[in-house]
């Protein structure tokens, strides 16, 4: 995932074609206090894609979770402090001087830096580290079920490995993320959409080793911009999906 200025949209309309040839699959009605999706978003920001991490962050802000539509974080910081170097308008010194990983249950915060409700502080985690992975979305499902599940890996690609921590010297390799599909499928738990928010990871290696593990894969074969997916359209377009109103969480 380069620093580039441009907006990658290509990946937005792919996004939406699979969230459509999924609300025509027949399934039951949201039921037992489950809503219709947890998006569960794994940012890894510990190396120089920080500053993008957090103003992907604020994107997912702009909508934040509803009674139909749980959106649960992953947020690793470097204690490099690579902050300066995201896009422009990101506001510099409103996020705090905190570093290693945070999950939040994110929650509609129009304004610079982070409002969202605080649900783990974990210090500082290997997010190259399949088990970290593991315990993210376990955790996340047990707290906030649905009757989707929709998992973003957000960081640098390369076809082979993602989630590179500057901090561990680590990253998660094809056969890692087979694993965690694999331990997530024992436990019961269906990843309905696996996104790769990362660069060149829709390669024939990673199609190959991931087949069969989740419902539908998004990945680019190109080389992804900094800023990545839109994720204030993303979490719109969840938002949006066909259901009964609920509350929104506190």
């Amino acid at each position: 995932m380069p620093g580039s200025m441009t907006r990658l949209w290509v990946l937005a309309p792919v996004l939406a074609a699979a969230l459509l040839a999924l609300a025509l699959l027949p399934h039951a009605s949201a039921a037992g206090g489950k809503a219709k999706w947890t998006l569960m978003v794994y940012f890894n920001g510990d190396n120089d894609l920080e500053g993008y991490a957090l103003a992907d962050f604020e994107e997912l802000e702009a909508v934040g979770s509803t009674g139909d539509m749980y959106i649960v974080a992953f947020l690793d910081r470097s204690s490099a402090s690579f902050e300066a170097q995201g896009p422009p308008g990101l506001s510099p010194g409103a996020y705090g001087s905190w570093s290693g990983a945070r999950v939040y249950l994110v929650q509609r915060h129009p304004a610079p830096g982070i409002g969202s409700r605080l649900l783990e502080d974990l210090g500082h985690v290997d997010s190259g580290d399949p088990r970290t992975l593991l315990r993210f979305v376990l955790n996340a499902v047990e707290r906030f079920p649905a009757e989707h599940y929709m998992l973003v890996i957000w960081d640098h690609g390369d076809g082979i490995a993602v989630s590179f921590d500057r901090g561990a010297r680590s990253s998660l390799s094809l056969e890692e993320l087979a694993w965690v599909l694999a331990q997530l499928a024992a436990k019961g738990v269906k990843v309905d959409v696996l996104v790769f928010d990362a660069c060149l990871m829709s390669s024939l290696d990673a199609v190959h080793a991931l087949a069969g593990r989740a419902g539908i894969l998004v990945a680019s074969e190109e080389l992804v911009p900094g800023e990545g997916l839109p994720y204030d359209r993303v979490a719109e377009l969840l938002a949006g999906a066909p259901g009964p109103r609920r509350a929104a969480p506190p």
